[in-house]
């Protein structure tokens, strides 16, 4: 699963992975926490044993890595960040919606 932690004017001008899920800013923390309030939460992050790539906008990719690292500190166990964020994989042929 991708998550892009990009703020909304940078999923606009590029769009958003298939089936990747967006959390700008430190809203990935409320959408992982399994105790939060079910609302804010992502089904797709309930599986702490699940493959989680973060990504934002680009190289050094800084929010993809904390956000990686929030990840690991909830419990997610099998997490990484894309180092040069979205430009690698627009480049690489990432489709978007």
């Amino acid at each position: 699963m991708l998550v892009d932690v990009r703020d909304e004017s940078e999923v606009q001008a590029t769009g958003l992975g298939i089936r990747a899920i967006n959390a700008p800013g430190r809203s990935i923390a409320w959408k992982a926490d399994l105790e939060f309030d079910e609302q804010y939460r992502e089904p797709e992050l309930r599986d702490r044993a699940r493959r989680i790539i973060t990504t934002c906008g680009s190289s050094p990719c800084y929010r993809g890595a904390t956000a990686a690292n929030l990840l690991t500190d909830m419990g997610v166990t099998n997490v990484s960040y894309i180092d040069g964020g979205m430009k690698v994989l627009l480049a690489a042929g990432l489709p978007t919606k």
